[in-house]
């Protein structure tokens, strides 16, 4: 099986490969194992070396950060969090049964997952650039809420 997934992966396309776990493989745990994770992509997955993989922070930002994977693992403070991932098709093939969706895959109701993320929090990755501002304020999102507002502006073309 592709990506080292189970054999019982209901597979809507090889490439780019798309597959949801089955009902009783996604059962088997609260954390999802990597190999019953959903899998879901829009395009080629790029095969790039870890010591050519750069992180490339610029734009709206003070002061544009490039990093190695080696300086992001080990410059910021790691975090973690639980969450569970679904894809936006999920259940589709039950919308298809009121009205077909051409040219969108059948997804089951499988393709949600939980995983435990670690890494580097983006409001830290953020700040290494001097566009947010280390005071935290009163409720520690002042900083990130102008930048959204600075991104949907410019968006707009303001």
């Amino acid at each position: 099986m592709p990506w080292g997934k189970r054999d019982d992966m209901v597979v809507h396309e090889v490439s780019p490969y798309n597959a949801e776990p089955s009902q009783s493989g996604l059962a088997t745990s609260d954390i999802t194992p990597i190999d019953t994770f959903y899998s879901r992509n829009h395009g080629a997955v790029p095969d790039i070396a870890i010591e050519d993989w750069r992180l490339e922070v610029d734009g709206l930002v003070e002061s544009p950060l490039s990093l190695t994977f080696d300086e992001l693992t080990s410059q910021f403070e790691r975090s973690t969090v639980v969450a569970t991932l679904q894809c936006a098709g999920n259940r589709r093939a039950g919308f298809n049964e009121i009205r077909h969706i051409e040219g969108e895959d059948p997804w089951g109701s499988c393709a949600t997952s939980t995983a435990e993320w670690q890494g580097a929090r983006l409001a830290d990755v953020l700040r290494a650039t001097d566009t947010v501002s280390t005071d935290r304020g009163s409720d520690g999102d002042g900083d990130l809420r102008q930048l959204d507002a600075a991104v949907a502006d410019q968006e707009r073309g303001l």
